[in-house]
């Protein structure tokens, strides 16, 4: 439709989103409403040393150069969540989640 553009439109969806390095996954996240919020948190919080207290430390910078979003239902958000973390293990997922059994 609009040439040269990428529709991004996915980030305005709930989703579980990826944060990536350096061709490696440091950072997995869920959104859900809108994933873009919560990216740019993680972006325009990099190199503070202090986050405001009203701020959850789940919204402390990352330093990434790549965005991958996962669009899912919000009753699936924790569930794909704790099953990237599992499978990337990332850095800076302080915690490793796992799905809780059915």
């Amino acid at each position: 439709m609009l040439e040269g553009f990428v529709d991004a439109s996915v980030v305005l969806r709930p989703a579980v989103y990826a944060l990536v390095r350096g061709g490696v996954v440091v950072y997995v996240g869920q959104a859900g409403k809108a994933a873009i919020a919560r990216i740019e948190a993680h972006r325009s919080n990099w190199g503070r040393k202090r986050l405001p207290a009203w701020m959850p430390a789940s919204l402390r910078g990352v330093l990434f150069d790549q965005v991958f979003v996962l669009p899912c239902r919000v009753e699936d958000l924790d569930e794909v969540e704790a099953a990237m973390i599992n499978l990337y293990k990332p850095r800076y997922n302080i915690k490793i989640k796992t799905p809780d059994p059915v």
